[in-house]
């Protein structure tokens, strides 16, 4: 399960990473991936994969608790996200591709600490 997380933690921060160098690039994959169709089930699905690993490797984390919190949020995101539907959803995503290139970075710098700190975290 560690192995797992540490591959999400470095997918994570990859993406980040990806949105600090080319936010336009980061939105438009972002476009392609919801135009499939695929987009609510997709992040329904990595959310909850996120939470359980979180919640099962969080004894063996540096900070448990945090892991723990954190794998509950996921796991909460992914329940109550096909309520708020594709629609909405969509809109959401719609709303986050029209902000600016700085503001994505921003988001990508998040990204990319978090990342680093599941695997600083569970390394």
């Amino acid at each position: 399960m560690t192995i797992l997380v540490l591959l999400f933690g470095v997918l994570i921060a990859a993406i980040g990473l990806y949105g600090l160098a080319q936010p336009m690039g980061l939105i438009g994959q972002l476009q392609k991936l919801w135009a499939t169709g695929a987009g609510l089930i997709t992040a329904v699905l990595v959310r909850l994969a996120m939470g359980v690993l979180l919640l099962l490797t969080a004894p063996e984390a540096l900070h448990p608790q945090v892991f723990q919190a954190l794998g509950l949020i996921a796991i909460v995101a992914a329940v109550a996200l096909p309520f708020v539907g594709n629609e909405r959803l969509g809109r959401l995503i719609a709303w986050w591709c029209d902000q600016s290139p700085t503001l994505i970075r921003v988001q990508g710098a998040l990204a990319f600490a978090f990342g680093a700190y599941m695997v600083y975290a569970i390394a």
